[in-house]
């Protein structure tokens, strides 16, 4: 008998990152960054002025539909059969998560991804030090952010064939 688990399209999930002798994590539809000190005291909550935004039954549609086509596309029949035989009873979140991954450069400075919705043409990664927001990147979405630094990005990019190759980029501030 084969097992499957299904993880429901727009579930927030947790991400942490080593902050100095501690860490910070994000989750759920709220647009803050949460920092423990090393004993796992809250040290600092960093926000951004930015909204919930609320999922339609439309996009949970389409989120559903993208979901079982890449299960599809991918081989894992398994899955897709059983997000099929899951959809009459599954519930979606009120709102998209807020950030879906975060990163931790040499500097401590925490970097966090925006979730990007399947119609959005960039991916965002919005930038803390000391429990304030400093500044927002944004990259293309076949480039996948993979460490961070003071200067420079490094990641994998990925062309129109699906061809990978290691990138580095670096980091030069643009007054807005």
């Amino acid at each position: 008998e084969i097992q499957t688990t299904v993880t429901l399209p727009l579930t927030s999930n947790a991400s942490i990152a080593r902050s100095g002798a501690g860490f910070c994590y994000v989750y759920g539809p709220d647009f803050d960054v949460r920092c423990f000190d090393g004993e796992g005291t809250l040290a600092a909550v960093a926000r951004v002025p930015l909204r919930k935004r609320s999922v339609t039954p439309t996009e949970a549609e389409q989120v559903f539909r993208a979901e079982v086509e890449l299960a599809e596309l991918s081989g894992n029949e398994a899955r897709a059969e059983a997000l099929t035989r899951a959809r009459p009873s599954m519930s979606f979140p009120d709102y998209f998560p807020a950030f879906t991954d975060l990163r931790a450069d040499e500097q401590g400075r925490i970097w966090a991804r925006r979730f990007r919705s399947h119609d959005s043409p960039q991916t965002e990664w919005w930038v803390f030090e000391e429990g304030r927001w400093i500044a927002r990147l944004v990259v293309d979405p076949s480039f996948s952010l993979l460490s961070v630094h003071a200067d420079r990005v490094g990641g994998v990019w990925r062309n129109g064939l699906g061809v990978e190759s290691v990138r580095i980029y670096r980091l030069a501030a643009v007054d807005p």
